[in-house]
């Protein structure tokens, strides 16, 4: 009995590690129940979502296990940020995942009159004859747009760069003409 006690303790304590380390992500978190064989059928079941996904997924039905198409396309842009269809990325994503059981991609929401950008990490597994579909959400909006300053920093750089080395090139050739107009000044008519 005192074995059973310390190993329930155990799982206790795992157990609330796990809850917090979810609960306290700085990704957005899924975990999603799907019906066996079913794939994106109405009848899933929400088992985890964390604070951040709510927050993430605000503008739509935030308690919507898989989010319909239709009610994502409300919240999401026409074009995503990297310049792709929401529509084709999210058809090519869904039939990746259902061939491969994971995915990876970017994707953009609107929120508050802004967009969000993401990475997106789906995968599903078997657990218990269970399939577990799960989604995290990590927000890369921050850092897009730094990257984009440094983009258009380079951009301006590099226009510099060739404008300076015009004034080099056109620096040499008034010294070289200085050169030759004093070597010829200095020669005997």
């Amino acid at each position: 009995l005192t074995e059973f006690m310390d190993m329930q303790s155990e799982l206790n304590e795992r157990q609330a590690i796990y809850e917090a380390l979810i609960e306290n992500s700085f990704t957005g978190i899924d975990v999603i129940e799907l019906g066996t064989g079913q794939q994106g059928s109405n009848n899933a079941k929400l088992l985890i979502r964390n604070k951040m996904m709510s927050n993430f997924l605000s503008a739509g039905n935030s308690q919507d296990p898989l989010i319909s198409f239709e009610s994502l396309m409300k919240i999401t842009p026409e074009i995503l940020s990297n310049g792709e269809k929401a529509a084709e990325v999210f058809s090519i994503n869904t039939q990746r995942l259902n061939e491969e059981g994971a995915t990876q991609h970017e994707w953009s929401l609107k929120k508050e009159n802004r967009i969000l950008d993401f990475n997106v990490y789906t995968q599903i597994i078997e657990v218990n004859e269970k399939l577990i579909f799960i989604r995290n959400l990590q927000n890369v909006t921050e850092r897009k747009k730094k990257d984009q300053i440094i983009l258009n920093q380079l951009f301006e750089l590099n226009k510099k760069n060739q404008e300076l080395e015009k004034y080099i090139e056109s620096n040499l050739q008034l010294e070289n003409f200085a050169y030759i107009a004093s070597h010829d000044l200095k020669a005997p008519l």
